[in-house]
């Protein structure tokens, strides 16, 4: 366990941990279940580790700078699922797409 201390918009560890300057690749990640977010790292393993429960499900993301802005649909672009919970992280990870 880490000794988190919660900031106004971000987690910090003390100074004196062992983790304070980040934590060796070594570390071993597997089946871990906590959220990628927020983490650098880990990202890639934690990605191979639940790619397979999602396969075959391509979102893509779009930045706008504001919600009104127009831009070109490329034609690759099926359904817009803004809002659609069942494509939240955290719903794909309880109801992966391969059990739809």
């Amino acid at each position: 366990l880490l000794p988190l201390r919660e900031l106004y918009s971000r987690w910090e560890i003390p100074k004196k941990n062992k983790f304070f300057k980040g934590i060796d690749e070594s570390m071993s990640i597997d089946n871990c279940i906590h959220s990628f977010f927020g983490v650098s790292k880990s990202y890639a393993d934690l990605i191979v580790q639940e790619y397979g429960k999602n396969e075959g499900l391509t979102i893509a993301e779009i930045e706008l700078n504001a919600e009104e802005e127009d831009f070109t649909t490329p034609e690759w672009i099926g359904s817009e699922v803004t809002g659609d919970n069942k494509y939240y992280n955290s719903q794909l990870s309880e109801n992966p797409f391969k059990n739809w």
